[in-house]
């Protein structure tokens, strides 16, 4: 994602030429509505998925990147590790945080919100351990760009439309702001079936 072309791309359909020409909207109105609208299509739809890969042993407890909003799927030394919660294992079990074996069973996702985990039990030997995650995205401004995939662009394109002609008392398009929102739940639908929910 390139922020500035994104924006560049977007200002005609704000009855403009360029930023200059902008009546009721700065170019700072419209790089806030793209970084909201692209925070609110990541938390959506799984647009941005990550490996995460460290070599883990001898400790249990990992923290996930900062970007990460959730865990798809982990493995251990190739093995596919179980998604776990702390209350599941608590019900089943005495004491688990305190079991070591050679391979970890699962991966413990603790309190949502946090980004702490730990694997269950703690492996004894080092192995790759490998976590698919989606990931939020930055607050975006003109220097931004960010890896993601052509459809989060379109979609971001035309959130950002439909916001800027829902905001501007006299300078507000309601009619474009509807078909910028029509267009964009098209695209949401499709992108939703092919890279699956975020949360």
């Amino acid at each position: 994602m390139n922020a500035l072309t994104i924006i560049s791309e977007t200002i005609p359909f704000l009855h403009a030429s360029s930023s200059s020409d902008l009546c009721g909207w700065t170019e700072t109105d419209l790089y806030g509505y793209l970084s909201k609208v692209s925070l609110e299509a990541v938390l959506k739809i799984a647009f941005l998925v990550d490996e995460y890969t460290i070599s883990s042993h001898g400790t249990a407890a990992l923290t996930l990147p900062a970007t990460s909003t959730r865990v798809i799927d982990a493995a251990f030394g190739g093995s596919c590790l179980e998604l776990q919660s702390p209350a599941s294992l608590h019900a089943r079990i005495d004491k688990w945080e305190e079991r070591f074996d050679e391979w970890p069973e699962g991966l413990v996702l603790e309190q949502q919100g946090t980004k702490a985990a730990r694997l269950f039990p703690a492996p004894i030997l080092a192995r790759p351990l490998l976590i698919l995650h989606s990931s939020s995205i930055p607050a975006l401004t003109s220097a931004s760009s960010v890896a993601t995939v052509q459809a989060l662009d379109v979609i971001a394109g035309l959130r950002t439309i439909q916001e800027a002609n829902l905001r501007q008392g006299d300078f507000a398009f309601p009619e474009s702001a509807a078909f910028a929102d029509g267009l964009a739940s098209i695209m949401e639908d499709a992108a939703m079936a092919y890279y699956g929910g975020s949360v």
